[in-house]
């Protein structure tokens, strides 16, 4: 068998109140692998991510 390795990593900061129900998050994401789209599985790819989340 030959296997391989995806790395998909997250990070990032959270605000919040103390007590309060809401959020905002910032997170960075990093992924090195195969492409996660079907036909495309077979390449290699390298990608970072920004991304901004609110929570209620």
């Amino acid at each position: 068998m030959n296997w391989t390795l995806n790395t998909n990593v997250v990070g990032g900061l959270e605000f919040a109140r103390a007590g309060a129900l809401h959020r905002f998050r910032i997170l960075v994401n990093y992924y090195h692998g195969n492409n996660p789209y079907g036909q495309f599985y077979g390449q290699k790819v390298e990608t970072v991510g920004l991304g901004f989340y609110l929570a209620f």
